[in-house]
């Protein structure tokens, strides 16, 4: 059973490298304020319309990596009575990874404005299976090469993650809650964007942002 401290060890250690916002040091390399741009988000997707695909790869590495650091430490050197890859050790590493969504969106060195989390689940996925990640990309790639909505993309990529630990992995009421706290994060975040394609006025990747 998992102490209440371990919990909330990898929530705060992953909300401080959540925090650490690729768009904002990113926008200091390129200096350019991100959040003075486009829709004013710290992510990816922003980055790439203000600053281009070189810069976005950039905040997109930073975001991912963040929650790699620290996931690697929880699974392999900061909880060793758990194995790699365990039950626990699997809640544990999705602890953190939640805590480093939360700090990516709501960074408190930031005024608590950041992006929507999409590249921490990116790193979630890829860190907590594999599989589910080369699936969950050419999900996402098609569906945004059809539509060229990356916010569609994003929020069906997040279900299916809740789905696929759900179902194959089997998972407890507990592993169940917290997964699925990632897709509920992202269509929050997201929840302006889901307006704008019930209207079908939301922006399309390559096109001029309204």
């Amino acid at each position: 059973m998992l102490l209440f401290q371990s919990i909330l060890l990898c929530l705060l250690a992953g909300y401080f490298f959540g925090g650490l916002s690729g768009g904002h040091i990113t926008g200091k390399i390129y200096k350019t304020d991100v959040r003075q741009h486009g829709s004013g988000n710290l992510g990816a997707t922003n980055v790439l319309r203000t600053l281009g695909w070189k810069a976005a790869l950039l905040t997109f590495a930073i975001d991912v990596g963040k929650v790699i650091g620290p996931v690697l430490v929880v699974r392999y050197l900061l909880f060793p009575q758990y194995e790699a890859f365990s039950y626990e050790n699997q809640l544990l590493v999705l602890y953190v990874a939640f805590g480093a969504v939360i700090g990516h969106n709501f960074p408190l060195a930031l005024n608590f404005h950041g992006g929507k989390g999409v590249a921490c689940l990116a790193a979630t996925i890829l860190m907590f299976d594999w599989r589910m990640a080369v699936l969950e990309l050419i999900v996402f790639v098609v569906i945004v090469a059809i539509t060229r909505y990356v916010s569609l993309g994003s929020i069906i990529v997040s279900l299916i993650f809740f789905i696929w630990i759900f179902i194959v992995h089997d998972a407890t009421l507990h592993m169940a809650l917290i997964a699925g706290a990632f897709p509920v994060s992202v269509i929050f975040m997201h929840r302006s964007n889901i307006v704008r394609l019930v209207k079908g006025t939301e922006n399309k990747l390559g096109a001029k942002k309204n």
